[in-house]
């Protein structure tokens, strides 16, 4: 015998939290190798390296109230942990007994 109250509409909508969306891929690496690609082939060698240059610049000056700008080279080091943690990036940061600092990226 059938149950036709369960038939219809669903009785309940679920979404996913920002958090929770988070956990899924969202291929930006394919996206960003594939666009970097295409731009090297379109600009030739020279002119993409300028253009990665002005980048690069650009990203820094934006940041550069971020880092320590004292010199101090651990502080430096661990302002960058936070600010890749900021950019969407699981970086991790092992600093042993002598000062020698390692980032591993994984993102």
């Amino acid at each position: 015998m059938c149950n036709t109250a369960q038939r219809g509409r669903p009785q309940h909508a679920y979404a996913l939290s920002e958090r929770g969306g988070e956990l899924f891929t969202r291929h930006y690496a394919l996206f960003s190798e594939r666009l970097i690609v295409q731009m090297k082939a379109a600009l030739g060698d020279d002119e993409f390296a300028i253009q990665m240059r002005i980048l690069g610049e650009n990203l820094a000056s934006e940041r550069a109230g971020k880092m320590p700008a004292n010199g101090d080279l651990p502080a430096q080091i661990k302002a960058l942990s936070t600010l890749m943690h900021e950019l969407g990036y699981d970086s991790e940061l092992d600093e042993n007994g002598d000062s020698i600092f390692r980032f591993a990226f994984r993102g």
